[in-house]
């Protein structure tokens, strides 16, 4: 698809055209560059303008290449639209990748580009698009740092199949004139020099492992969730919409390599989950929330707990998976309890966090009798038999 723009073809008059009846899903991208105003004022007009031709320049290559229709500029904004959304993921990609290498060759006129990309139906007419996915794609824009091609969860539930790209969760905001807090994540090629063009291939046997666990704790989730939710949630049950998952684990300091695996994972299975049609036909959304704190094995049980707080205040969460560590579920599952709210944990095995001769129903004194956390690890009462076993029946070794 393109579009001749405004005054194109000097002395040649601009047909309009003929609208589309219906609406058409499509791609929506926004690029505007950071910083320009101050930089304006730092280096003066005539270096603004030189950058701001370059700058406009690679946009319009990129556009060009890709098939997009450049609908409107106003300074050093740019509004295009595509009619593949994938199409405008790989020209965003190509935008914030040619922008880094012009910004190292010409470091005194450094393009800093933030790029923000929505998908969805609109209305064509003679000369624009009608409908809020235009709106939204603005203010994702606005919300992307510089460099940062920043989507929402529309795009990429439609493309994380067919690019090879990851999709970092960058939480959800409140984005300007929207009621909904969006869901956004950023777009990162999946290994350096991996064209955005290319095309998606199937994950190696290896790669699929770790959504073993992911998929495990989804299941597991979702199978009591309902039950969960019915007994301890309002009658009115779930509202319409996408559906939550909260991931609660520690994703950054000395821990961190416990965490990242298994959001990992779960990516990988809400993933396969949405391409599946969802569950019950509706969209399943994730919020991720890091618990890394400066105690000894780097997490931090009230830093849990305020996440617990934050997850459970969302009527669309269906439940909490997480936490990594024992201390921390110590101190979220009150929270969760009391709200009712589901959770797993793939890791915990303290026993006071679910036994009551041990002191569980301390925890949920809230609803005392209402199982709202589970785990997938044995308890440490468990385990500690298990192991002296197993090394007595393998070395012959008997305990007196």
């Amino acid at each position: 698809m393109s579009e001749q723009p405004a005054g194109a073809g000097d002395g040649d008059p601009v047909l309009p055209r003929t609208p589309r009846p219906g609406s058409v899903t499509r791609g929506f991208l926004f690029a505007d560059l950071r910083a320009y105003t101050a930089y304006v004022e730092m280096h003066g007009a005539v270096a603004a303008a030189s950058m701001l031709t370059r700058y406009r320049n690679l946009v319009r290559g990129a556009v060009d290449r890709f098939g997009g229709a450049e609908i409107r500029t106003e300074g050093d904004s740019f509004y295009v639209v595509f009619d593949s959304v994938s199409t405008a993921v790989r020209c965003g990609l190509a935008i914030a990748s040619e922008a880094e290498v012009a910004s190292r060759e010409h470091p005194d006129e450094p393009i800093r580009v933030g790029i923000g990309i929505h998908a969805g139906e609109t209305i064509e007419t003679a000369d624009r698009y009608v409908g809020s996915p235009v709106n939204t794609a603005a203010r994702i824009c606005a919300e992307a740092a510089p460099g940062e091609v920043l989507v929402s969860e529309t795009v990429r539930a439609l493309t994380h199949t067919v690019l090879p790209v990851r999709f970092e969760s960058r939480g959800r905001r409140q984005l300007k004139g929207i009621a909904d807090r969006a869901a956004l994540f950023s777009v990162v090629e999946s290994a350096p020099g991996a064209g955005p063009w290319a095309d998606g291939r199937r994950r190696p046997i290896r790669a699929q492992r770790p959504a073993i666990l992911g998929g495990g704790v989804i299941l597991l989730a979702i199978a009591v969730a309902g039950v969960g939710w019915w007994t301890l949630r309002p009658p009115a049950g779930l509202p319409p919409g996408d559906w939550r998952i909260g991931l609660d684990m520690p994703l950054t300091g000395s821990a961190a390599f416990r965490g990242l695996p298994v959001r990992d994972a779960v990516q990988l299975a809400i993933d396969d989950a949405n391409a599946g049609g969802g569950i019950l036909g509706t969209t399943l959304g994730w919020d991720v929330y890091d618990d890394a704190g400066d105690a000894p094995n780097g997490q931090d049980g009230e830093r849990g707990a305020d996440n617990a707080r934050t997850m459970a205040a969302d009527p669309k969460t269906l439940a909490i998976i997480g936490p990594w560590g024992s201390s921390v579920a110590y101190s979220m599952i009150p929270v969760t309890n009391e709200a009712g709210l589901l959770q797993c944990s793939p890791a915990n095995t303290l026993p006071e966090l679910t036994k009551r001769r041990y002191g569980a129903l301390d925890l949920r004194s809230a609803h005392p009798e209402a199982i709202n956390y589970i785990r997938l690890a044995p308890a440490d009462d468990i385990q500690a038999p298990a192991l002296a076993h197993s090394r007595s029946a393998t070395s012959g070794w008997r305990s007196r």
